[in-house]
């Protein structure tokens, strides 16, 4: 008789923790489902705001003269365009607004296309490295999201390329003409 009652009171306890956690687990279920399916858009606004893009500014680096004072090598401002795919809108309104704006070629699209399918959403593509300021400021008139702007300086050698070899640079030499980017 005892082993009996025993037996039912374990019956009962484990029947009604085994109810309780089937709902706790069941509410947890529904939760995480509410979160990633109904609310996601609020979580990742919210992990964005959390985000920090490091950003360097590299210094200008100054003029090298010659005995007589005529330049001999100098920075000059340079501004390049990025895209960023993760923070678009409309990707594709951004690509045709940017080869519009800038004349890029069908080639160079297609390239900046390539890019951006083969690497992460939230990687900046490169659009153009030496943007002059006028046509800078009409395209950021248009407030486009995604659309990013760095500026930076690009050393300039009178004596050309032959200058950068005397003078020295850091890395390849990626432009045959007047000037390297750092």
């Amino acid at each position: 008789m005892i082993d009996t009652e025993v037996s039912r009171t374990f019956d009962r306890r484990s029947a009604l923790f085994l109810t309780a956690g089937a709902v706790l687990t069941s509410g947890l279920i529904l939760r995480m489902l509410q979160m990633q399916l109904f609310s996601y858009q609020t979580y990742k606004k919210k992990s964005e705001n959390n985000s920090f893009r490091i950003q360097i500014n590299m210094p200008e680096r100054g003029k090298i003269l010659s005995r007589s004072g005529v330049p001999i090598s100098r920075d000059m401002p340079i501004y390049r365009i990025y895209i960023i795919p993760e923070e678009a809108k409309d990707l594709e309104y951004l690509i045709q607004t940017l080869q519009k704006d800038l004349n890029l070629k069908p080639k160079r699209v297609e390239s900046i296309r390539k890019k951006i399918k083969k690497q992460m959403k939230f990687q900046p593509v490169l659009v153009s490295e030496n943007t002059n300021w006028k046509k800078l400021a009409q395209i950021q008139a248009k407030n486009i999201s995604g659309l990013h702007v760095e500026s930076g300086y690009a050393r300039v050698y009178e004596m050309g390329p032959a200058g950068a070899q005397i003078f020295g640079y850091v890395g390849n030499l990626q432009n045959p003409c007047q000037t390297h980017h750092f």
